[in-house]
């Protein structure tokens, strides 16, 4: 399903199974609920323009600000990609504490093979 977002011009989309089991693993025991998350469902997402490594920018009902910006890294996850590349992964908030981006950086800047399972990846707590 695509929409036309409240806030970029560009067309947005729901989460892709992949990206929403993804966010879940990382997110863990924390409650979704305090980055601005309700139903992961009812997401919608915008692909960054990040050489298809993967990067969206989370597109919130709760968050309707239309100048939302980057405060802090939230979570930040490592792991190997299927052709052993360092993938370095961050959920990033606004100033408002939402989610407001998962940032994705293959470091040799070629396309996402696949998402990790939850037992391929390390989680790190950025800040609270």
């Amino acid at each position: 399903m695509i929409k036309k977002n409240f806030s970029h011009s560009s067309e947005s989309r729901t989460l892709k199974p992949e990206e929403k089991d993804f966010l879940l693993a990382i997110i863990g025991e924390d409650d979704p609920k305090s980055i601005g998350f309700g139903q992961l469902d009812l997401i919608f997402v915008q692909e960054l323009s990040d050489g298809h490594m993967g990067s969206i920018r989370l597109i919130q009902s709760v968050c309707k600000n239309t100048n939302r910006q980057f405060d802090r890294k939230w979570k930040e996850v490592q792991f190997y990609d299927d052709d052993g590349v360092l993938v370095l992964t961050s959920i990033l908030l606004d100033k408002n504490s939402c989610a407001f981006e998962l940032e994705i950086w293959k470091t040799d800047f070629n396309p996402l093979i696949r998402f990790p399972k939850k037992h391929e990846f390390d989680i790190r707590n950025s800040s609270f």
